[in-house]
C-alpha cells in the first residue's frame, strides 16, 4: 500500500522539462512539445489546446511533435537528450511514474532529469462492473463467490499505466 501510495504522489507531475536559469528574453525561439502518444487521443487533445494558449502567452509558437510508443518512454527519451535550455518540453502521464518500475535500464531518470512546470490536468480512475454482478463496493468484489477473475481485468488505453497497474494489483492481493 505504502508503494501505491508513492506512486501516487508522483502523478501530480503531468509537464516536465529541464532548464537552465533563464533570461529575461525567454523564450525567443519556438519550443518543442513532445507529446508521448500518437495524435489524436486524449493527451495529445489536452496539450494542443494548453500549447496554444502558451504560445499566445509567450509569444512564441509551441511546435508540437509526437512520439508514440512504450508507455511514453520514446518522448520522455528524447526531452532527456535535449539541450536543458527550455526549447523541449515533455508532456508526461503517470507513465512518468510507472515506467521505471516496469521498463528496465531507462535512458533516463524520471526524478532527475526533469523539473516540473505545471500540473497540466488529472483522469478519475473508476471501478465499474456489470450489471449483473451482485457487487457494488471493491470489498465485496474481492469475497464475491463466483464472479470471474476476468471481471477485474482493466479496459485501459495503455498497460503499465496507473489504470492498468492498480487493478492488476488489487485482484493479486
Amino acid at each position: 500500500m505504502k508503494a501505491i501510495a508513492a506512486l501516487l504522489s508522483l502523478l501530480a507531475i503531468e509537464v516536465a522539462c529541464s532548464f537552465p536559469a533563464r533570461s529575461a528574453e525567454y523564450p525567443i525561439a519556438p519550443i518543442k512539445l513532445l507529446v508521448p502518444f500518437p495524435a489524436g487521443g486524449l493527451v495529445d487533445s489536452v496539450v494542443r489546446i494548453v500549447a496554444a494558449r502558451l504560445g499566445d502567452e509567450l509569444r512564441q509558437p509551441l511546435v508540437i511533435e509526437n512520439k508514440g510508443g512504450a508507455s511514453g518512454s520514446i518522448a520522455t527519451a528524447v526531452a532527456a537528450r535535449s539541450a536543458a535550455d527550455g526549447y523541449t518540453i515533455v508532456a508526461v502521464t503517470d507513465s512518468r511514474a510507472t515506467n521505471p518500475l516496469a521498463i528496465k535500464n531507462l535512458p533516463y531518470d524520471s526524478i532527475s532529469d526533469f523539473s516540473p512546470i505545471a500540473l497540466v490536468g488529472s483522469t478519475p480512475l473508476i471501478l465499474t462492473v456489470g450489471k449483473e454482478v451482485p457487487v457494488n463496493t471493491p470489498p465485496n468484489l474481492s469475497r464475491s463467490q463466483g464472479v470471474e477473475e476476468a471481471v477485474l481485468f482493466p479496459a485501459v488505453p495503455s498497460v503499465r499505466a496507473v489504470p492498468h497497474i492498480l487493478p492488476v494489483s488489487y485482484s493479486s492481493q
